[in-house]
């Protein structure tokens, strides 16, 4: 997901380095091709703290745009 820790991950062997290559870089390492934003983790938690969300219990939501299941497809 698009942070300040992963723009400083994007930094680390490079202090000058282009920040959105590393970002697209990252991201065709996920199934969807891209990395996520912080909005779309936003909308999760929104439904979670919602009414809409009051028969869920002890779920495990992942939001990595399919990088662990891809984890040895590839």
């Amino acid at each position: 997901v698009r942070t300040p820790i992963l723009e400083r991950a994007a930094r680390a062997d490079d202090p000058n380095a282009d920040v959105e290559a590393a970002f697209k870089r990252f991201g065709e390492a996920h199934p969807l091709g891209r990395i996520g934003e912080p909005e779309e983790v936003a909308e999760l938690i929104a439904f979670l703290c919602s009414s809409k969300a009051s028969f869920c219990t002890g779920a495990d939501y992942r939001i990595d745009g399919g990088l662990l299941a891809g984890i040895g497809v590839r």
